[in-house]
């Protein structure tokens, strides 16, 4: 059985690249890098689902929601090389968001120089997702149902883009943007998720 890297082990290496700061959620243990100057949240936790696999989702904390950018398997082996591995790959990440700032990315094509051999056993997961994105795949989800629980919704983002933890989705979810594509966002009532529109009563504008 390998011994592999954990979240907390990198922390105790390194907190702060550049801008991001790095931060392990207690109640999930998603492993997340914020960038304070750009409203950039990069999710890459070690083991998340599988032992040796790290996914790595991007949520820019405005309308337009997270979107799954690769999985990665780690490589085998000290676990000073598999920091290093890690750091490679969330660096580029880091550096591709920093090139674009807040435009909309999409393409997880920019990432295949993740499949190089230096990169270990290459990409597990590198399929283009919904255009739309996660929130807008959510909102369409819960609006064809009428309403939706925590757990139907957490079961159709596992099944359809199987990353991080649902939780920090829901919550930028619940914000009524005006910026958000369609102005959608959701509201409890009772145990389940209903889908509303933001107006000018309630929603929140976010600069750029």
């Amino acid at each position: 059985m390998n011994n592999w890297i954990t979240p907390n082990e990198i922390l105790s290496e390194i907190k702060e690249i550049g801008s991001y700061v790095g931060h392990l959620d207690s109640r999930s243990g998603t492993l997340e890098w914020y960038d304070k100057e750009r409203e950039i949240s990069i999710y890459a936790t070690p083991n998340w689902e599988t032992d040796g696999e790290v996914p790595f989702d991007v949520n820019r904390d405005d309308e337009n929601g997270y979107h799954h950018i690769c999985t990665i398997k780690m490589v085998k082996g000290e676990k000073s090389t598999q920091l290093t591995h890690y750091l490679n790959v969330l660096m580029m990440v880091m550096n591709h968001y920093s090139e674009f700032g807040k435009y909309e990315v999409t393409d997880v094509y920019s990432f295949k120089t993740l499949n190089l051999p230096s990169f270990g056993n290459g990409v597990v997961n590198e399929t283009i997702k919904n255009s739309k994105g996660i929130t807008q795949s959510i909102l369409d989800f819960v609006e064809k149902n009428g309403n939706a629980s925590f757990t139907k919704m957490n079961e159709f983002y596992k099944k359809s883009f199987g990353s991080n933890s649902f939780v920090h989705i829901l919550k930028s979810l619940q914000i009524p943007y005006k910026n958000r594509l369609t102005k959608r966002y959701l509201i409890k009532v009772g145990r389940n998720y209903e889908v509303r529109l933001a107006n000018p009563s309630n929603w929140i504008v976010k600069e750029y």
